[in-house]
């Protein structure tokens, strides 16, 4: 078993459209992990290419408050689990 067969992570470029004569092009992070009986995809915005004019090009970078919110959730959540197994393995001992 090779993990690139089933794990991949790489850059990717979305299809550029435009919108009120600028050229917007988005570019993501995405990783894919592909098994027998199904696979996951996730997709994080890192930047947009912008063009005016076909010649001025600048790099904005795009701040991702969704992978903020989805770390926080899990970091409450592992605390939250921690603090009810302590709870019961506290309750148990004292019996």
């Amino acid at each position: 078993m090779r993990i690139g067969e089933y794990f991949r992570y790489e850059f990717a470029r979305g299809e550029p459209f435009t919108a009120g004569g600028v050229e917007i092009e988005p570019h993501a992070r995405v990783a894919t992990l592909h098994t027998p009986y199904g696979g996951f995809v996730w997709n994080r915005p890192i930047a947009l290419t912008v063009r005016r004019d076909g010649e001025e090009e600048a790099v904005i970078p795009i701040f991702d408050a969704t992978l903020i919110g989805q770390v926080l959730i899990y970091a409450c959540g592992i605390i939250f689990g921690g603090l009810v197994l302590a709870l019961i393995i506290q309750k148990r001992r004292s019996r």
